[in-house]
């Protein structure tokens, strides 16, 4: 394991003991057992670890070749599988901090997609760069719905339904 990771691991562990501004940088050296010196030379602060711990998850999923609705299930089951992070990380002190970066992510995911399929015919589309958009604010409010109410619905479940309200331009280039 990288330190990166190290901080990471550290700061998931404790994550799921309490919320995210409870933590400090100091009890993430603690766990971690690294300096201060360090952890600033790997991080910016502590909202930059955070950053990295929601990267891990997604960065394997965004390199995998899958079908877009096989995307969507895997960042529900990703969430669902660190229910306990992913809940505490929810209080932070900074609004919004996960459902940003989230609808960040999927942006990404899709725009990949979309370049791996026509890249000259959708790159710079406006209604192509809306739907994608809008859509991802919804995926990401969802996922985090899904989460505050205690994940009532099954996976799969839930990410077909998030797959059916996808805008029709967006669907015949991702599935």
């Amino acid at each position: 394991m990288n330190t990166d990771e190290t901080f990471a691991t550290a700061l998931r562990q404790l994550s799921t003991q309490r919320r995210f501004d409870e933590i400090t940088i100091e009890d993430i050296l603690q766990r971690a057992g690294y300096s201060r010196r360090t952890f600033y030379q790997h991080f910016r602060d502590k909202y930059d670890l955070l950053g990295y711990s929601y990267r891990q998850g997604l960065d394997a999923l965004r390199k995998s070749d899958c079908r877009w609705p096989d995307i969507i299930a895997s960042i529900f089951q990703l969430v669902h599988d660190d229910a306990d992070f992913y809940t505490h990380v929810l209080q932070t002190d900074r609004e919004h901090t996960l459902e940003d970066f989230f609808c960040a992510q999927n942006s990404a995911f899709i725009h990949d997609a979309i370049r791996r399929r026509d890249p000259v015919k959708y790159a710079s589309d406006p209604d192509i760069n809306f739907s994608i958009q809008f859509f991802c604010a919804g995926l990401s409010k969802s996922l985090l719905d899904w989460l505050q109410a205690g994940m009532p619905l099954p996976v799969a479940v839930i990410a077909q339904q998030v797959c059916d309200q996808m805008a029709p331009e967006l669907r015949a280039i991702l599935l």
